[in-house]
């Protein structure tokens, strides 16, 4: 005898409704209707099943295909975040504190390990380190390192551009001797920020993985972050959203 007609005959033979089958067995109803009769209770069983997934019933019989679950603002982050170069940079500067639109972001960085956007982002907060530096001659940031390997470099970049200046002796040996005793006299602070980007990249990764946040006051942190793709800028704010600076999006490599 069919499962069906066995159920059926041995639940009347035993005065068992349906209902109190069911819940016996904690299920809904609609399963012992299905059980005793497949083909009638089919329709009632697949309304049931996709209610409790979420699915429409032409979803479930395969009428209509599946979308794919649209991830969550947390689950695109860190998806983001996992494919990095600099995992915890990208972490701290998609925190929805410190970023405009962090889904948005989240979607440009894409699988990227160094994105455009996050390059320039990056760029902005050396810069910004480098310029406190430079007016206190204090950083959490080891720029004494960094620049004393670059003056020398920078310092011969220096003499031949002055020497196509057509600038008189005096002049130029002026200049020079500035330059000898001060690195920010041999080039724009931009332009050095690049030259030790990927050395301040390191270190504040490193810093992060550490949980060590010694270098608020270096990066003139609150801010907040977002990029105007009409203007194809990055746009940096203040706590109370005034645009204090404008960064354009461009390859740190093309800056000078």
């Amino acid at each position: 005898m069919p499962l069906a007609e066995m159920l059926k005959k041995i639940r009347k033979e035993k005065g068992v409704s349906s209902a109190d089958l069911a819940k016996k067995l904690s299920v809904p109803v609609d399963i012992i209707a299905y059980l005793e009769d497949p083909v009638s209770g089919e329709k009632k069983l697949i309304e049931l099943l996709s209610k409790a997934l979420e699915i429409t019933p032409q979803i479930f019989t395969g009428e209509v295909p599946l979308k794919p679950k649209e991830p969550t603002e947390e689950e695109k982050r860190a998806a983001a975040v996992k494919s990095a170069k600099f995992p915890h940079i990208r972490q701290f500067i998609l925190d929805p504190q410190r970023c405009e639109n962090a889904v948005k972001a989240s979607e440009l960085f894409g699988a990227q390990p160094l994105s455009l956007p996050e390059k320039n982002v990056i760029l902005y907060l050396s810069t910004t380190a480098l310029y406190h530096f430079c007016d206190t001659n204090t950083s959490s940031f080891s720029f004494d390192r960094y620049l004393f390997k670059l003056h020398g470099i920078l310092l011969a970049e220096f003499e031949k551009a002055l020497d196509k200046m057509g600038l008189s002796a005096q002049e130029k040996d002026d200049r020079l001797g500035n330059a000898r005793s001060n690195i920010f006299a041999t080039d724009s602070m931009e332009n050095i920020a690049i030259r030790v980007v990927d050395q301040f990249a390191e270190e504040l990764e490193k810093k992060l993985a550490d949980n060590r946040f010694d270098f608020e006051e270096d990066l003139n942190v609150p801010f907040k972050w977002g990029i105007n793709e009409t203007l194809m800028k990055i746009e940096i704010k203040d706590t109370n959203g005034v645009i204090k600076d404008y960064i354009k999006l461009l390859d740190v490599k093309e800056r000078d």
